[in-house]
């Protein structure tokens, strides 16, 4: 399924995703989780993760881009919209 999800915990600081290529940002609160999953994706896919230590943030990278059709978003297993594909 090839998933990828991060759970902010109750006394962390919000956690910024940062999805590429269009550099849309998520933000995950305290007590919450977010998970992205690639639909249709084929063997060749993976996630690249940056973490940015300064902003306690990440950048999630989808690769390669014609691995899969688009990334759909859950916030505490509900979807959410996908602010790239709006």
């Amino acid at each position: 399924m090839n998933a990828i999800e991060f759970t902010c915990w109750e006394e962390d600081k919000p956690l910024e995703i940062q999805l590429e290529p269009e550099a849309f940002c998520y933000t995950v609160n305290p007590g919450n989780t977010i998970k992205f999953i690639p639909t249709n994706s084929t063997d060749r896919f993976s996630w690249t993760l940056r973490i940015t230590h300064n902003n306690k943030g990440v950048q999630l990278i989808p690769d390669p881009p014609d691995a899969y059709n688009e990334i759909e978003i859950y916030m505490n297993g509900k979807q959410i919209e996908n602010i790239a594909s709006s």
